[in-house]
């Protein structure tokens, strides 16, 4: 359980269930968006493979061939094809859990997205150290900053509803009151 300190009643100025769905909804469309552009990658490397040839010699210092390239890519999108599909299933899963008010479907999607800000926040801070700019030192607290308190909604959000959940079956069964 989160200290009080670590919990949110409310998203920006919205009731915590619609802050819940819209950023169920955010990672929802933006991993869906990250699918089919993960296809495409892979279309159009099949369709113009040396349209990568300057970016490969940039690189690789030799462009060998276009089998390596599709390889590659093939690989990479395939592999984030399927990142893509159970992010996407999971949060569907969260948006559904908010909907029926139901915390055991929500915290799988909850614990998902606490990875996903993780691997985000890794991400930015290696960018930052690669170029180090004033600008990277600004998106990297704005990321954060959005990150954390993404999670910190939806977990409140996740507790929120399971303290419901267990008030309502107290209040149905009285037996458990008394144990």
């Amino acid at each position: 359980m989160l200290d009080k300190k670590w919990t949110a009643n409310e998203f920006l100025c919205f009731k915590l269930d619609s802050g819940g769905r819209f950023i169920s909804w955010v990672y929802f469309t933006f991993f869906c968006l990250f699918l089919v552009l993960s296809v495409f990658a892979i279309v159009f490397v099949y369709v113009d493979c040396y349209a990568f040839q300057p970016f490969y010699e940039k690189y690789f210092e030799s462009f060998e061939s276009c089998s390596l390239i599709k390889l590659t890519t093939t690989v990479l999108a395939v592999g984030l094809i399927i990142v893509s599909l159970l992010t996407c299933v999971v949060f569907k899963k969260l948006i559904n859990g908010i909907n029926e008010r139901d915390h055991t479907k929500m915290k799988a999607g909850v614990m998902f997205c606490a990875i996903i800000n993780t691997l985000l926040i890794i991400i930015e801070l290696y960018g930052m150290f690669v170029t180090f700019s004033l600008l990277d030192i600004i998106d990297i607290a704005l990321t954060i900053t959005i990150c954390v308190y993404f999670f910190v909604c939806l977990r409140s959000l996740c507790e929120k509803i399971q303290r419901e959940n267990e008030l309502t079956e107290k209040e149905a069964d009285p037996m458990k009151t008394l144990a």
